[in-house]
């Protein structure tokens, strides 16, 4: 149904989609009222729970004229703190602000548009199997590969390599999932990965093998990611400021996590608060790293999708989730 659902999908190979959406454009300018006032009515649906309506109106010489922001949905009343690095003065700052101002940033990857995986904070952070976000947004490709598809990284030695595309799992507790080759991904926007804030990382995992080195979640070399190999979890930072200021070397930061196990469910977490960052597994903690910096925008957020074709994941990921810290 799309005029309920705004985008439908359909998986291809290599990362090709194909996407059915809704485009509503207005058909013509209106011709000059020449009136002082006027009323009117409409219905809105907005792309973000906080979105910001203005009024704007053209004058018979043209000029335009906006009205004061109006902020969709009421404040909560609840403050939410986090931390945040403020890149010229190189310190970290706590700071608030109203939970209604955050987006609701989760996944549950169940298969409610065919190739489109929606999210509760609005379709600028919907995702896509094994494509390229665009398709979905409608925004966020540039011209340096930024908002690109991780289907390039694919090697074509890979076995069953054309297939980009996760599949759908109905796990037994009626939850759903989605299975991993080691070639297919989901796409997310880049945005979801915050640069310079803290935020918490979570995510449930089944991994089919832990031995081989493979991403759970790939921004980019040059960004953050977090991945598994040898039995662990690890997450890895590239820092913008260290690398600007120090060196190469010293902006590359590994923090080394938990063991994890194959073939069952386990929770996994990445907390950085802007000072400190680790990894947790089934609430096992392991061993902080000073973390403090703004990272490299990402290449792009897949999901799955790795640095090259041999790291991508093997196994099921389900309820994936970002908030600040």
């Amino acid at each position: 149904d799309l005029e309920r659902d705004e985008v439908v999908g359909l998986p291809g190979k290599k990362g090709a989609n194909l996407v059915f959406t809704r485009y509503l454009s207005q058909e013509r300018i209106p011709d000059p009222q020449m009136v002082k006032s006027a009323d009117f009515s409409f219905r809105l649906k907005p792309g973000l729970p906080n979105s910001i309506l203005r009024l704007e109106t053209i004058d018979e010489k043209y000029r335009v004229w906006r009205s004061k922001p109006f902020v969709l949905g009421e404040a909560s009343g609840k403050r939410v703190k986090f931390h945040v690095f403020e890149r010229d003065s190189e310190k970290v700052s706590e700071i608030s602000a109203d939970a209604s101002r955050f987006l609701d940033v989760r996944y549950e990857f169940a298969p409610s548009r065919g190739s489109v995986i929606p999210c509760p904070g609005g379709r600028n952070l919907w995702g896509i199997l094994g494509g390229n976000v665009p398709l979905v947004t409608g925004f966020g490709q540039g011209e340096t590969g930024y908002g690109n598809s991780a289907v390039l990284a694919l090697n074509v030695k890979t076995p069953n390599w054309e297939k980009s595309s996760p599949d759908f799992v109905k796990e037994q507790d009626g939850s759903w999932a989605l299975k991993f080759s080691g070639c297919s991904y989901v796409s997310l926007p880049q945005q979801i990965w915050p640069v310079h804030a803290g935020f918490e990382l979570e995510m449930e995992v089944n991994p089919d093998d832990v031995k081989r080195k493979q991403y759970l979640v790939f921004t980019g070399t040059t960004s953050a990611s977090i991945y598994v190999a040898d039995g662990r979890v690890y997450a890895h930072f590239f820092l913008r400021n260290k690398f600007m200021r120090v060196s190469g070397r010293a902006a590359s930061v590994t923090v080394k996590g938990p063991e994890i196990a194959a073939g069952k469910w386990q929770k996994v977490k990445l907390v950085c608060d802007q000072r400190t960052a680790h990894v947790e597994v089934d609430g096992v903690r392991g061993e902080a790293m000073p973390v403090s910096g703004d990272l490299f925008y990402p290449l792009y957020t897949a999901v799955g999708g790795g640095a090259k074709g041999g790291e991508f994941f093997a196994g099921r990921i389900r309820n994936l989730k970002i908030g600040v810290r």
